[in-house]
């Protein structure tokens, strides 16, 4: 039994060559999942023995490595987690080991994340953010670092919990800024800030608010490193400055701000990002700037061709046409052929659409 017990701890020195959970760590696994197999089969009688309790924890530990790392299967990962640190809190109350404390609280915090994954992929936020928070409390007796890293986690999906609610959103989000500094992690700080402007949008009451709090999104998520959500932010701080531009009149300003917003849609696309979104986006700006071109050959006083402009963009709205918009700018398409007719002059059309 000694033999063979210490023979399979070359296997753990092995693995600690690999990380990274690269193939080789997973080729070095599996063989020692199965040396273990065979040593606890063989050694039942001995089941009551440190050595061979011990080499049980060791194997729940390593079968939730390769469920939750090597095959993605979560709820297995999460059932032989909880029967390590179940074990091991056995084993600390029997032998006393200060290891096996530790080994109890890191699997227990193991087992807290992974319920808290869970729960995040069933978009349950409440029993997601509890969990992070019983993780951080089991694991901040061994490494502050980490538990500070779960109450970041469960500040932000009580944040998001609460993302309707601008006073608790606000005080939420602040709270998960707060733990990532004290992490000293100013790539996650900066997230959290992006987060934090990236929602306060919706909340905001003019144009103008809005694309501050874009703007502020946008630098933090690019300090952050999140380029994907940087350019979605530029997206949507270029499509809003069309908006602002557009209520101004400034219609060449907002067609500029739409090529400007395209721009960052195709930077979004080079990211491999869901195509399908992407497309009904830029489908929805090429639906604006037959509209921005309507209202721009309007001011020029050139009918025709805002005719022509308004003709297309009501043909590409068409799964609109019971929306009020749609039948306003129908009613307006009379109009304007109206005030196309040579026997009215241009200064009493661009007056009768002011």
């Amino acid at each position: 039994m000694f033999c063979l017990f210490w023979y399979m701890k070359t296997y753990r020195y092995e693995l600690k060559k690999y990380k990274n959970y690269s193939e080789k760590y997973k080729e070095i696994l599996d063989i020692y999942i199965k040396e273990i197999e065979t040593f606890l089969d063989k050694y039942k009688s001995f089941s009551d023995a440190r050595k061979y309790l011990e080499t049980m924890l060791n194997y729940y530990k390593l079968l939730a490595i390769k469920y939750r790392i090597f095959e993605g299967n979560l709820d297995k990962a999460i059932e032989f987690t909880e029967k390590c640190y179940n074990l091991a809190e056995e084993l600390y109350k029997k032998f006393g080991y200060k290891d096996l404390k530790n080994a109890a609280l890191f699997n227990k915090h193991i087992y807290y994340n992974l319920m808290a994954r869970k729960y995040e992929n069933e978009r349950d936020f409440t029993n997601a953010a509890e969990y992070y928070k019983k993780s951080g409390d089991v694991i901040k007796e061994i490494d502050e670092n980490i538990a500070y890293d779960e109450y970041t986690n469960y500040y932000k999906w009580l944040a998001i919990k609460n993302k309707y609610e601008k006073e608790k959103f606000e005080e939420y989000i602040d709270k998960a800024v707060e733990f990532a500094k004290k992490r000293n992690d100013e790539k996650q700080e900066y997230y959290y800030l992006g987060l934090k402007y990236d929602h306060l949008v919706k909340f905001a009451d003019s144009l103008k608010k809005k694309i501050e709090y874009l703007k502020k999104a946008k630098e933090y998520y690019y300090k952050s490193g999140n380029r994907q959500d940087a350019l979605f932010m530029e997206y949507l701080q270029y499509y809003y400055q069309s908006k602002y531009e557009l209520k101004n009149r400034n219609y060449e300003k907002a067609l500029d701000m739409l090529k400007h917003a395209k721009k960052a849609l195709n930077k979004i696309n080079e990211l491999k990002v869901s195509n399908i979104l992407i497309s009904k986006i830029k489908q929805s700006i090429t639906i604006d700037e037959l509209l921005y071109n309507f209202y721009l050959y309007i001011s020029k006083g050139n009918f025709d061709k805002s005719l022509e402009m308004l003709n297309e963009y009501l043909k590409l709205s068409s799964d609109w046409e019971n929306t009020r918009k749609y039948k306003f700018y129908e009613y307006l398409k009379d109009c304007i052929i109206v005030l196309s007719q040579k026997n009215i002059s241009k200064n009493i059309a661009l007056e009768s659409l002011q």
